[in-house]
């Protein structure tokens, strides 16, 4: 087991080399800064080992101060009294430039002003705002104020300094250049279903039973997947969030990432292996094995997503692209969502209520705190009244000793039968 997790890890690995040294560009240093709505000031002594990044915020550079990368400002000021290895980038905003800067300082819709103990190497540059320089600041470049642009629906339009406007419109591709990328976008999105599909092989070779556990929530539990897939992507967005505004967490992106690309593929490979199955069934073709369900169901899946060559054609190739979106929605939502039931199909996922228990044996439990109540005393038995005794006959009415003797021989006379004759018909004992 332990051997199929590592070979599986060196195939991610493999595909994320690529993309290993855009993030190592994009955070250079673990003391680089990026800043969302606040202000950041350095003072005499503080160094930043990186890039510095404001969106919605000032930038205050205290002299003394040192920044070993760039500095960009979205929506704000910058107040540079200190030292900038790199470049000075003002994005709808203003900058103010006393100090050291090792490269340009550019200006994007906003104002630049270059005082006079500024020593700039790089050129300062405008587009679409104002510069000023001192004449004794020093810049190693030189000092260009851009046009003004205007953007409208009949392309770019170019306000030189002159007040002559200069229109500008987009190069039109050619009916060569529109068929070659046609044939491009849609053979891109043919290897890119193959490949997906490749992987999604290796996963049901090296974790079939992973893969089966998830499948079988899919099949069964489909609405449920559906939304803890939903659940799961928002916060894999909110958490991605987090770990960038938290700078000492950044390192921990591409390992983040790489997880969850791991239950992507595991979960898609479970939903492609389904529907593979399901298309052999719905053709009354015979029971394909897993590998040839797997990339049969995969392919397809990737191919619908993509909409190879669909999503180029004029006028109604936006109407594809919205149903590709939709698609990848769902494929990813009901993926992400069987890894997440499953925990990356090691376990079955059960749904319904709890069985009730068994009534415990013996006496029931009093609720805690319950008062006991003393049984009621018994009512006694009302008494029974003795009867009354017999009278006893008068003298005259008594029978004498002699009768009584006389009739038991009477009664013994009747009851008398010979041994040698039967008994009688009427008598008892014939009965």
């Amino acid at each position: 087991m332990k051997r199929k997790l590592i070979l599986f890890t060196a195939l991610l690995l493999i595909l994320l080399l690529a993309a290993v040294p855009v993030l190592a560009q994009s955070h250079n240093s673990q003391a680089g800064r990026v800043i969302f709505g606040s202000n950041l000031v350095l003072g005499e002594s503080d160094f930043v080992d990186g890039d510095v990044v404001i969106f919605g915020g000032n930038l205050t550079m205290k002299n003394g101060s040192k920044v070993d990368g760039d500095v960009v400002v979205f929506g704000g000021t910058a107040d540079v009294e200190g030292e900038a290895k790199g470049d000075v980038v003002i994005v709808g905003g203003a900058a103010t430039v006393n100090g050291e800067v090792k490269g340009d300082v550019v200006a994007v819709g906003g104002t630049v002003d270059v005082g006079a103990d500024a020593r700039i190497d790089g050129d300062v540059a405008t587009v679409g705002g104002v510069a000023s320089v001192d004449e004794s600041a020093k810049v190693g470049g030189s000092v260009v104020d851009g046009p003004d642009l205007k953007f409208g629906a009949d392309g770019v339009s170019v306000v030189p300094e002159n007040g002559q406007t200069v229109q500008i419109h987009p190069a039109r591709p050619t009916f060569g250049e529109r068929l070659l990328k046609f044939i491009g976008d849609g053979v891109q999105d043919i290897v890119i279903a193959l490949l997906l599909a490749g992987l999604a092989v290796l996963v049901v070779i090296f974790f079939p039973t992973h893969v089966k556990t998830a499948q079988k929530t899919i099949e069964q539990m489909p609405a449920l997947t559906f939304g803890f897939g939903i659940a799961t992507t928002v916060a894999v967005l909110a958490l991605s969030l987090v770990l960038i505004i938290l700078i000492l967490t950044i390192c921990l992106l591409p390992f983040f990432y790489l997880i969850v690309l791991a239950a992507a593929l595991l979960g898609l490979t479970a939903l492609g292996k389904w529907f593979g199955e399901f298309i052999f069934a719905r053709l009354n073709l015979n029971q394909p094995t897993p590998v040839t369900a797997t990339l049969l169901g995969v392919g397809v899946l990737v191919l619908v997503g993509r909409m190879p060559f669909l999503d180029s054609i004029p006028w109604v190739g936006w109407v594809f692209g919205l149903l590709a979106f939709f698609i990848h929605i769902i494929v990813l939502s009901l993926a992400l969502g069987s890894v997440v039931l499953t925990r990356f199909g090691t376990q079955p996922y059960v749904s319904g209520a709890a069985t009730p228990s068994a009534p415990p044996i013996g006496y029931p439990e009093l609720p805690e705190h319950a008062p006991i109540v003393p049984p009621e005393p018994e009512t006694p038995p009302a008494p029974i009244e003795p009867e009354p005794p017999l009278e006893p006959l008068p003298p005259e009415d008594a029978p004498s000793p002699n009768d009584t003797l006389d009739a038991l021989d009477d009664l013994i006379d009747a009851t008398d039968v010979p041994e040698d004759e039967p008994p009688a018909p009427d008598t008892e004992e014939y009965r």
